[in-house]
């Protein structure tokens, strides 16, 4: 629907956004039905999420815009979410927020995404000696180059990162899941649409039913049964031991519209019952709005000498 430029309201001035996000010379605007945001090229939001740092103070609240493009307020969202009188996303009261606009990522935003590709590395491992996939290392001590992108990611790897989702962001951040208490513990209720939107958002896959149908398959251990009333439970999170190696995160900076984390792989060593380091390795996210992930998206993780 064309919005009416009668008795336009401009609510916060639009201003070019620094380095580490993109460009929008965006500003909110109101009619006699509501606000939307103009992204500032003639075109709005509609029928999604959007993070908006509305005052220009490097912090940014997340809002949704119904069919139409108009901000949905005082309400719950499609998705089951909940927004305040202004629209921004709140869960317990608390208005959800997430910085942008700075050229080193802050601390939370780092964990998200170290957490994201430790599990990516973790499940793309096997990965290592497919020729399809650049460099053919031999071993974790002489790894050469290893490059892994979410198209490289099969469905058992899509499958088991699905899992690990469901449990970390199911039950804090992402109200599509529905969480059951009992008294074993807490679990998820989730539709597959729900799981395949969520491997679009976060690895850009729009071809999942072959992960679907792993991730569905009860003698996986990710969800107990089969669907009823269209929905799958998830099992109880499981303890995961300690990994043999894991991806340290030293930085989380922008590269220009990329947030790029860079650190070290590190290794354990059972002889001298440490981690020692391995390799050098870097980790590239553009930015999706509808990703809890701290609004990104994985694209490729570098390993190696070109890290």
């Amino acid at each position: 629907m064309r919005k009416s430029l009668f008795t336009v309201l401009m609510l916060a001035a639009g201003m070019a956004a620094a380095a580490s996000q993109p460009v929008f010379a965006g500003e909110w605007k109101q009619d006699y039905v509501g606000c939307w945001y103009d992204n500032g090229n003639g075109t709005y939001p509609a029928d999604t999420w959007r993070w908006i740092d509305g005052d220009h103070n490097g912090v940014a609240e997340r809002y949704y815009f119904d069919e139409n493009g108009y901000c949905v307020k005082n309400s719950v969202t499609p998705d089951g979410c909940q927004v305040d009188c202004d629209g921004a996303w709140i869960q317990d009261g608390l208005v959800q927020i997430r910085y942008i606009g700075i050229n080193s990522y802050d601390e939370a935003t780092k964990e998200a995404l170290s957490g994201f590709i430790n599990e990516i590395y973790g499940v793309g491992m096997p990965f290592e000696n497919d020729p399809e996939i650049k460099g053919e290392p031999e071993s974790v001590d002489d790894p050469g180059v290893l490059e892994i992108t979410g198209a490289d990611l099969g469905p058992e790897e899509r499958a088991a990162i699905l899992y690990w989702y469901q449990s970390l962001y199911g039950r804090s951040t992402d109200c599509r899941f529905i969480s059951v208490p009992e008294k074993e513990g807490t679990y998820n209720r989730v539709s597959s649409d729900v799981l395949d939107e969520v491997l679009y958002e976060i690895l850009g896959s729009s071809d999942n039913d072959d992960a679907l149908s792993v991730f569905a398959d009860p003698a996986n251990g990710y969800v107990n049964g089969g669907l009823k009333e269209g929905m799958y439970s998830c099992t109880a999170q499981r303890d995961k031991e300690n990994p043999e190696y894991y991806l340290k995160t030293e930085y989380c900076r922008a590269e220009k519209e990329v947030a790029c984390l860079s650190g070290e792989v590190m290794v354990y060593r059972p002889e001298t019952e440490e981690y020692e380091y391995v390799q050098d390795f870097k980790a590239y996210f553009t930015e999706n709005h509808n990703s809890n992930i701290a609004g990104f998206r994985f694209e490729r993780l570098v390993i190696g000498s070109q890290a």
